[in-house]
């Protein structure tokens, strides 16, 4: 019992030091039971299921169905935040105010798995239409502070990158890859994204989000919807994974963001997963063909061929080198990339089994990484992944901040072939029902954001702590109490 106590002290210490840490400000308040719910579907406890807090639990609004909500001024009403379990082809949201006129409308095709829309003071109805068939987790509404920890304001993907992560799995950026993005997206500067292949399973796709905001990525990563095999699966399914297919993909990847640097995993596979090993390989296959007008002419034409200049694996033996993994970084107020890598991999909660842990120099360590491609030679020993990059190829929104660039001139052409260098939404169709005349279509805009980003008090966190901590200490001084009186 005492162990037990002790653990649960340390819990809450080790919580109230991030809160405080951070200064987050008082958590939004849930007004969704407060907001009258109506729908055109007749299926029993819809409203309870996409305002319940639990992502399993999604409906499906066929074609031409609405959802309304509805509430009083009373009701300070300033978020309406929702969880898509899929992403909607086709469907649109209208805000209107006390007297019934439509004050503004969003289109809400793609976008964002878990996202928000922050609605002013005289509104009081809000009405979801469904243009073409759509699953929801999550539909609540919310008044003023910090949103739900899955709500992140993300800006959307990168049109361009200067670095691109591939990880297999959700949670492969931080256990295998986690010293990249903190230290070149948030510290450095340079503009990178994520791509996430195995992104089938909701749950983990969320996971990943949180852990990459947390670890610095401010556009909204890549989910490329291939399946999770593991390796006793039948070979039918492992079909369905195969070398062609994704180095295809990533070429076609490659030349969209046109990344002058990537990063993916061990040719071994880390621990040896089948999908590692091929996504490795594919990476080096697809840095080569995607300079080759020849190859995937479809892509090629749609976005032009591209040269990217430089391939590191995780664990490659050969050109090796070190990421700073263990340096205090300013960006995350003096934490390591290894400390926020660590953080990220405990967002994915559904991962937590034990069986695989984060190091920072163990056997799968995070900065152990080898140069297994490169079209601007080989690195001199600096254990820098940009090192013979020019500053003229950098993005414009990196190369003002790098500490590498010099200027910011115009992006050079891609490059037709490898230098001799070289180692080897859809939109709304219809008015709806009742059909308003629809405004512009405008983005939403980012609502108070999560996490160290915003300031604000957080003495009522604090309170909650010091309460929470001296019940336990209570609870405990009984127990040893009664356990003393029966010996």
């Amino acid at each position: 019992m005492k162990r037990l106590i002790c653990t649960l002290l340390l819990t809450i210490l080790l919580a109230s030091s991030v809160s405080w840490a951070d200064g987050s400000s008082a958590d939004a308040e849930n007004l969704s039971r407060r907001c009258v719910y109506t729908s055109t579907i007749t299926r029993k406890y819809w409203q309870e299921n996409i305002t319940d807090g639990k992502l399993e639990t999604h409906i499906t609004f066929p074609q031409g169905a609405e959802i309304v909500i509805e509430w009083q001024s009373e009701i300070e009403a300033r978020y309406l935040y929702w969880e898509w379990y899929e992403l909607p082809s086709a469907c649109s949201l209208f805000l209107y105010d006390g007297t019934g006129a439509l004050k503004e409308s969003v289109s809400l095709g793609g976008g964002f798995l878990n996202d928000a829309k922050e609605v002013s003071a005289d509104i009081r109805k809000a009405v979801f239409i469904a243009y073409e068939e759509f699953d929801l987790s999550e539909l609540r509404v919310y008044g003023e502070g910090v949103l739900p920890e899955n709500y992140h304001p993300w800006e959307p993907e990168a049109e361009r990158v200067d670095f691109l992560i591939v990880a297999m799995h959700p949670d492969d950026d931080a256990l295998f890859l986690g010293g990249v993005m903190p230290i070149y997206g948030a510290e450095k500067g340079y503009a990178g994204t994520i791509l996430y292949m195995a992104t089938r399973t909701r749950l983990r796709c969320t996971e990943a989000l949180n852990g990459a905001y947390l670890m610095g990525l401010r556009t909204y990563p890549i989910l490329a919807g291939f399946p999770d095999i593991p390796s006793t699966m039948p070979q039918e399914l492992k079909d369905t994974f195969t070398l062609e297919d994704v180095t295809e993909y990533l070429v076609g990847q490659f030349r969209k963001l046109k990344p002058l640097v990537v990063v993916s995993h061990d040719m071994e596979g880390e621990y040896g997963h089948w999908q590692h090993k091929l996504l490795a390989q594919a990476t080096l296959d697809a840095a080569e063909l995607a300079a080759d007008p020849a190859y995937s002419p479809e892509t090629a034409a749609e976005w032009g061929v591209w040269e990217v200049r430089k391939v590191y694996l995780h664990l490659y033996p050969e050109n090796t080198m070190e990421l700073p993994t263990d340096l205090p970084l300013a960006a995350f107020d003096g934490k390591t990339a290894f400390e926020i890598a660590s953080l990220a991999y405990d967002c994915h909660e559904s991962q937590q089994t034990g069986v695989h842990l984060i190091s920072d120099d163990g056997e799968y360590g995070i900065r152990y990484f080898g140069l297994a491609y490169s079209t601007v030679g080989l690195d001199s020993g600096s254990n820098d992944m940009f090192e013979n990059i020019d500053a003229a190829l950098l993005s414009s929104s990196s190369s003002s901040s790098s500490p590498d660039a010099t200027s910011t001139p115009a992006l050079e052409q891609p490059s037709p072939a490898l230098s001799e260098t070289s180692l080897a939404p859809s939109e709304v169709a219809a008015s709806p029902t009742p059909s308003p005349s629809p405004a512009t279509a405008t983005p939403s805009p980012a609502p108070v954001s999560s996490g160290a980003d915003e300031g604000g008090s957080s003495t009522p966190l604090i309170w909650l702590i010091l309460g929470a901590l001296a019940a336990l200490l209570t609870i405990g001084v009984v127990i040893v109490g009664i356990k003393s009186r029966r010996s």
